[in-house]
């Protein structure tokens, strides 16, 4: 009411992609933006967002009612960052991993968890092993919180902080050195989000995840109770007409949500959904009166299944991105470069990540050297020579004679461990190897039945061909 006295020129909108149901930090109040904007009378809009696959562009733009609006895309690359994913099988292998990151990195950096325990118990672990750290949280108390932010963003104390995701809007410390993700995150957006808080300087930065398989399970919990039921549109749509007939004025969001016993987010997304069927109307962003009967029709109650249907299948999509990056021997970089809809910047290596960097990998290493950018590593390679079918048996033969004449009995039958899998001509490729395609590019190899390769290429997702349409990367 106070901004409608006064001529507003321009309506920004931060974190732009919290609008959309379809992205990965979907927050219900924003919903509300777009009926600001006209109250204000339409004043030029301006949105900004790092993270916004093309869906969720489009979507922005139709929630903030400008769907004409110009698109300014600055692209994705920040070379200066590096890339890096360490797996652990064990909960103690990754703490000890964390502690040992922690002490060679230099500079000031963030560390990511999934949940308010995890930070308390890391931030405890690095504590006792002499690390300067701090912790950030949602059940912190705010002077607490506003506090630890300050030091650390202004004096850089603690050196490291540790925190969940409450630890995102509106820090902007250009010289953070390193960020790591403890626990795996849901999707590409987030992690790339989180990730990109480094080196804004321009500086080299290093962003590290902690691949631990068993993480994912986390998430998947997560996204189990994400969206609203059937049954809790019916809860509000009737907390909202008999809230309005007992008060004959509109009503507030939370006393909805206390009345119809959902949660208040989930009563938020629902309010929209009623309006959208024209059985709600919405009043100043945060007040709401029925304007139908109260009961919901039952088509409507069939679309917004499907719709939700459709909207968890995609969060296991994200989460299964996000998979395939920590699993993957593509360069990371062109892992992100291609999920967020810059096909043209996935075409050649980074040189920089941990997988350009491996020696194993023969067209990123080309590329590492090619563009100068490799530092020097000491690492140790197994290498054999190569094994035809004849020299496998003959060896596996050699074996079995060789322990016979040892303990001088009879020949009798014998377990023999191969060393390695007996490899066929004609089966040129193995699970993982990076591969080439005329037209889809550089990818990688999911699995073989016989000379039927399933890869995956970076921008185009899984196909499936004969093997003899592709060539080693």
């Amino acid at each position: 009411e106070s901004l409608k006295r006064v001529k507003v020129a321009l309506f920004v909108v931060d974190e732009a992609h919290c609008i959309s149901q379809w992205g990965h930090d979907f927050r219900p109040a924003y919903l509300g933006l777009a009926t600001a904007v006209a109250e204000l009378g339409h004043p030029t809009v301006l949105a900004l967002t790092a993270t916004a696959p093309p869906r969720v562009k489009d979507d922005i733009l139709a929630q903030l009612g400008v769907p004409d609006a110009a698109v300014i895309d600055v692209g994705l690359d920040r070379p200066n960052l590096r890339y890096h994913v360490v797996q652990t099988d064990t909960e103690r292998k990754q703490r000890s991993v964390l502690l040992r990151l922690v002490e060679r990195l230099r500079g000031s950096g963030i560390i990511y968890a999934a949940t308010v325990k995890n930070v308390e118990e890391i931030t405890e672990y690095l504590r006792e092993n002499g690390v300067s750290v701090g912790m950030y949280h949602g059940r912190m108390r705010a002077r607490d919180r506003e506090e630890t932010q300050a030091s650390f963003m202004e004096r850089n104390q603690p050196r490291v902080m540790v925190a969940t995701n409450a630890f995102g809007l509106g820090v902007d410390k250009q010289d953070l050195r390193f960020v790591v993700h403890y626990n795996f995150p849901g999707s590409l957006e987030s992690y790339y989000q989180e990730a990109g808080r480094a080196g804004r300087d321009g500086r080299p930065a290093s962003c590290v995840l902690l691949y631990h398989p068993d993480d994912k399970r986390i998430h998947s919990f997560f996204l189990g109770g994400r969206y609203p039921t059937p049954e809790q549109t019916l809860k509000v749509a009737a907390a909202l007409h008999r809230l309005h007939l007992e008060t004959g004025a509109p009503v507030e969001l939370k006393a909805v949500a206390e009345a119809a016993g959902v949660p208040l987010k989930k009563t938020r997304v629902l309010l929209s959904f009623l309006e959208e069927v024209g059985q709600a109307r919405e009043i100043g962003g945060v007040l709401f009166e029925p304007s139908g009967s109260g009961e919901v029709p039952p088509e409507a109650l069939a679309r917004a299944a499907v719709r939700y249907a459709q909207k968890r299948t995609q969060d296991h999509a994200r989460l299964h991105s996000m998979l395939r990056y920590a699993e993957s021997s593509l360069c990371r970089n062109k892992m992100l470069f291609a999920y967020f809809g810059y096909a043209d910047d996935a075409q050649d290596s980074c040189g920089t990540c941990d997988n350009c960097q491996r020696p194993s990998n023969p067209e990123a290493r080309s590329t590492t050297l090619a563009r100068g950018t490799a530092r020097p590593r000491s690492v140790q390679i197994a290498t054999t020579e190569p094994r035809t079918v004849v020299d496998e048996r003959r060896r596996l033969l050699e074996q079995v004679l060789a322990r016979r004449r040892a303990r001088g009995t009879r020949l009798r039958a014998l377990r023999v461990e191969r060393q390695t899998p007996l490899t066929q001509p004609g089966a040129p490729f193995s699970t993982g190897d990076l591969v080439h395609h005329t037209l889809w590019g550089d990818g990688e190899v999911v699995t073989i039945t016989g000379d039927t390769v399933n890869a995956f290429f970076p921008g185009h997702g899984e196909k499936l061909l004969k093997a003899k349409f592709l060539e080693r990367s």
